[in-house]
């Protein structure tokens, strides 16, 4: 063809195609077929359709695993973001101690040993000892109440579960402790003989609730 009828003509650029698994696709087919990101799954194709593109099936799985675990985490922050504040229950706290009367004298005994009397924090042998009172010390006492009881054994009123708080609130003694006057040692009598004397009266207006 001569040069001057010769008409250079621009090269028609390859049509680009895109993959799905293993199928290339070219040109109009992507209408046909569908864009798993931009448009819908052609018909008949899915995840329980055998002959459907695998690369499709794939990006359709992780769509749905997508879209699932951003309901899902909206779904655990929904509470946080609710109007609806979550209500956190009070704390416990203790019973207040009501009762007891006006003050009266007791004495530590002074009749077994170990003499004199321990004072305790609370209603029990099992907590802190807030101090030791020599024998036939005088203690101000303003009520009792039931506790634990660390002398079961103890003849008469002296084997009760009773504790006598002190008249300035810092501690208890038990009733095995103190008397209502000074005793002396029962050394000279025999222990299954020993049964105490002047044990301290539980009065019904000076018990502690």
């Amino acid at each position: 063809m001569p040069r001057d009828q010769r008409k250079r003509r621009k090269a028609t650029p390859p049509a680009v195609g895109f993959v799905h698994g293993d199928q290339a696709v070219h040109g109009d087919q992507r209408v046909v077929q569908g864009d798993a990101t931009h448009g819908a799954a052609p018909a008949g194709t899915g995840d329980h359709d055998p002959n459907a593109p695998q690369g499709w099936a794939n990006k359709h799985r992780y769509r749905i695993g997508a879209a699932a675990a951003v309901f899902g985490a909206m779904a655990v922050a929904a509470p946080l973001m609710s109007g609806d504040k979550p209500v956190r229950a009070p704390l416990a706290t203790p019973s207040p101690v009501t009762g007891g009367c006006t003050p009266f004298t007791v004495w530590s005994q002074n009749e077994w040993a170990p003499y004199g009397v321990k004072v305790m924090s609370d209603i029990t042998m099992d907590r802190t000892i807030v101090r030791n009172v020599a024998a036939n010390d005088i203690l101000e006492v303003g009520g009792w109440r039931a506790g634990h009881n660390p002398h079961p054994g103890n003849p008469g009123e002296f084997g009760r579960p009773i504790w006598f708080r002190l008249a300035n609130r810092t501690g208890w003694v038990h009733i095995a402790g103190v008397r209502t006057q000074t005793t002396a040692h029962e050394d000279a009598v025999p222990v299954e003989s020993q049964v105490g004397h002047f044990a301290v009266p539980t009065t019904p207006e000076c018990e502690i609730k």
